[in-house]
């Protein structure tokens, strides 16, 4: 009965800890994006077909954002 006790403890243990280190880790890892963006792809199709001469719409929504010129 100690075994299965011990051996839950340790599993436990060591989940909070990756659980602690994974989150510590999304917040100094975080990257901000621009609203701008997802309001931009709200409007778009969505079908990343490439006909706007982009790979995607994602890549299309930035680059209206950036001010580039889409010719």
């Amino acid at each position: 009965m100690n075994l299965i006790l011990l051996s839950t403890l340790t599993m436990g243990g060591l989940a909070a800890v990756f659980a602690l280190f994974l989150s510590i880790a999304h917040k100094k890892l975080k990257v901000e994006e621009d609203p701008r963006v997802e309001q931009i792809l709200g409007y778009l199709p969505g079908v990343n077909c490439g006909a706007c001469g982009r790979a995607s719409c994602r890549s299309l929504a930035e680059a209206i954002v950036k001010g580039e010129t889409l010719a």
